[in-house]
């Protein structure tokens, strides 16, 4: 069994019982499912042993089936992209009503969605396998990528989680997406990343994931931030394309705008499917 120090990251094994199980005996140890292990002096077998079942319930949802390393691969990307030391800001273009679409110098206007701070502020980054939400119903999400504030307990509207879904043949399933909603409204922002399918790759990796219209990601220029643009995300518990919430949650029941939010995320996959 492979085990990890939650502290430092580091993994062991069975065999690391042998010389430094005193050692080990000290730290905070988990399992490949997140799961509390302590090491047993066995006399023959020396192995870790959970110490509970500590599982929030069942996982809600599921991830992508088809062509999983163009995801996969797209998921690395940004969370390499989006970690390092010189922070990212999230953003969507501007298209105010009798304004123009682009700023002085002809580039399109945006607005901030989310702002990294710095040092303390700084945001955490957590990968599918260790981003694991608990929601209600004694259910959990796992999704994409998911960052939060590496100092503060709780998330809040000036500070939210951001989770991020990277959408290449479907979009999250009707569970799936009625759990985000829900955490949309509790100080997350939830953000889909739409991306080509397999056989439309160029040749360089950023450019792969780049293209669409609806997102891309900027690397850091001289003021040291990278940014990540987005046009479809939710947040408040509504869908906001573009910066403008697209139709309202109050005029429909939660299930009637669940349905609308997927129908309107699946218009915006098959446009990217179709080269747009």
């Amino acid at each position: 069994m492979i085990v990890k120090d939650v502290i430092t990251g580091q993994e062991y094994s069975d065999t690391d019982l042998t010389n430094r199980l005193a050692y080990l005996r000290t730290r905070l140890l988990v399992d490949g499912d997140g799961q509390f292990v302590i090491p047993v002096a066995h006399a023959t077998t020396p192995h870790f042993r959970r110490v509970a079942d500590s599982n929030p319930g069942t996982r809600i949802g599921g991830g992508e089936t088809r062509d999983v390393d163009s995801h996969n691969d797209c998921r690395a990307y940004l969370k390499e992209a989006l970690s390092g030391p010189s922070g990212f800001r999230v953003v969507t273009y501007c298209f105010s009503p009798g304004q123009s679409a682009t700023d002085d110098a002809g580039q399109p206007n945006t607005q901030p969605v989310l702002l990294d701070g710095s040092g303390l502020n700084r945001y955490q980054w957590y990968e599918e396998a260790s981003a694991r939400i608990g929601v209600a119903d004694n259910g959990y999400i796992q999704p994409d990528l998911a960052a939060r504030y590496a100092s503060r307990f709780a998330v809040r509207p000036a500070g939210p989680a951001l989770i991020v879904e990277v959408v290449r043949t479907h979009t999250p399933e009707p569970a799936t997406l009625l759990a985000l909603l829900a955490l949309s409204s509790i100080a997350h922002l939830i953000v889909f990343y739409f991306i080509p399918t397999a056989r439309q790759k160029p040749s360089k990796r950023d450019a792969r994931y780049n293209w669409s219209k609806y997102n891309n990601v900027v690397p850091a220029d001289g003021n040291g931030t990278t940014t990540l643009r987005v046009s479809y995300y939710l947040f408040n518990g509504e869908l906001y394309v573009n910066g403008v919430v697209k139709e309202r949650y109050p005029s429909k029941t939660l299930e009637d705008y669940s349905k609308f939010v997927s129908e309107t995320l699946e218009r915006a996959a098959d446009a990217v499917a179709k080269g747009d």
